[in-house]
């Protein structure tokens, strides 16, 4: 049988450029620009691994954070990211902002 493959996980945001930057410095994936384009000016921009499903992050004007676990925004999205070796996998100040 052939399924489907992930190729896109797209969050939204208010600002794609920070939010990029956060995920490539945890993950090790580059953040991918176009050409002519600063990356804070772009709508959207993307994180992308041969490998690895894309992550995009996309500006959403008048973005609304979740307030989960609680208050009236519920969680919109939950990514689990796995290692073998926490200690050894990545920065310690990366992990306590994730």
């Amino acid at each position: 049988m052939n399924f489907p493959r992930l190729h896109l996980v797209l969050l939204d945001c208010p600002d794609p450029f920070e939010l990029a930057k956060f995920y490539s410095a945890l993950t090790g994936i580059a953040v991918e620009t176009w050409p002519g384009y600063a990356p804070e000016d772009m709508p959207d921009i993307d994180l992308v691994h041969d490998s690895l499903p894309t992550l995009s992050f996309q500006r959403v004007e008048n973005y609304v954070a979740p307030t989960w676990p609680d208050g009236i925004m519920p969680k919109q999205m939950h990514l689990d990211f796995e290692v073998d070796n926490l200690d050894e996998c990545c920065q310690p100040d990366i992990m306590m902002t994730a």
